[in-house]
């Protein structure tokens, strides 16, 4: 099963941008500050619940490439390949609560040490993931639309016991904490999506053979993207960006789709594409991780400094720079051992076969 480029370039795009948000509040001055709120709502609350989106059909495609091994590959067991996920899902975890750990030490507010950054949200989501990763796309729909109503309900009940000392206060703080970045049962959907998402690239062999504009395989993307663009206009976007709101998260939800399909449009019809995948956004998928867990060695470099037009001219050399570094990184002999999220998926197995030895 060979990688798709547009699925690489999609995540390395989401990765550019977070980068790209980031600088903006630590680097803009106080009187362009405005220039990052601008960012925040239109880029990451569009393209935040895209990294779920996109980690949904990465981890769809993951675990059929697994089972289709099963009967080829020594010692490769169901119970394995479900070890396997679930190992790689609590180190995620683990990660999570240390970058949170190292946040809440930063700025002195130890409630930061659950807080809703998106890779503690990947990692729940992946937990709680595995017994419907199976099951149809219509019911996995059907749980992602069931969870977004049922997060404007519980949203609208525990929003009344924010900073409260009670049990109310404390399901709150487990749910909600914080309500700007990408919270479970608002961000949960958007990951099932994706996994529907990743079955519908493998039904339609996208992976193994070239598409065709005649052939129905690419326009369900785009259609279907623009679609729910629409709707999320008509239903007032961008009037509200709540997690509760029905419009940003079928807005959200159709941006990510379209783009992702541009991608693909990209990579199929206008043969935007190498014999190898090594190209600028490639290397921000490849490291995605790395560069999520490293990118804020860059707060202090030119914090509070910076107009909205001296910030363009230093964010676009930036991001080049940081393709540039793993570019040469990955020409290397140890650009798997740069890649965090390999390195992870490797001591997963390894752990997965120890524990099915163990109790054999």
């Amino acid at each position: 099963m060979q990688r798709i480029k547009s699925l690489d370039s999609f995540r390395g795009f989401i990765i550019a941008l977070m980068v790209w948000v980031h600088a903006c509040d630590w680097w803009l001055n106080p009187s362009s500050h405005w220039f990052f709120q601008v960012s925040y709502f239109f880029i990451d609350r569009t393209f935040g619940p895209g990294f779920l989106f996109v980690s949904g059909i990465s981890i769809t495609l993951y675990v059929k490439k697994k089972f289709s091994k099963l009967n080829i590959t020594k010692d490769l067991t169901k119970k394995v390949i479900r070890h396997e996920y679930y190992i790689r899902a609590l180190i995620i975890l683990a990660v999570a609560l240390l970058y949170n750990s190292l946040v809440a030490l930063f700025f002195n507010d130890f409630l930061n040490i659950w807080k809703w950054f998106v890779l503690l949200t990947l990692s729940i989501s992946l937990i709680v993931s595995w017994p419907i990763l199976r099951k149809s796309k219509t019911l996995r729909i059907f749980i992602a639309i069931t969870i977004w109503i049922l997060n404007y309900l519980v949203f609208s009940f525990l929003s009344l016991y924010e900073n409260q000392i009670n049990l109310n206060g404390l399901f709150f703080y487990i749910f909600y904490n914080s309500t700007n970045l990408e919270p479970i049962l608002a961000c949960f959907g958007f990951f099932l999506i994706g996994t529907v998402m990743g079955d519908f690239l493998i039904e339609k062999k996208m992976i193994k053979k070239k598409l065709s504009l005649g052939n129905n395989k690419f326009f369900p993307l785009l259609i279907s993207g623009l679609s729910l663009i629409a709707i999320g206009i008509l239903f007032n976007y961008p009037s509200s960006f709540s997690i509760t709101s029905f419009s940003w998260i079928v807005f959200a939800l159709g941006v990510n789709i379209s783009t992702l399909s541009i991608f693909v449009f990209f990579e199929e019809f206008v043969k935007f594409q190498r014999k190898k995948n090594y190209w600028f956004l490639y290397y921000f998928s490849y490291y995605s991780l790395t560069i999520y867990l490293t990118h804020s060695i860059l707060y202090y470099l030119f914090l509070n400094m910076l107009n909205i037009i001296s910030f363009f001219f230093t964010i676009i050399p930036t991001l080049i720079v940081i393709g540039l570094i793993f570019r040469v990184i990955h020409k290397t002999k140890l650009r798997r051992d740069f890649s965090i999220k390999i390195q992870i998926g490797k001591i997963s197995r390894i752990l997965a076969k120890k524990l099915d030895k163990k109790f054999k």
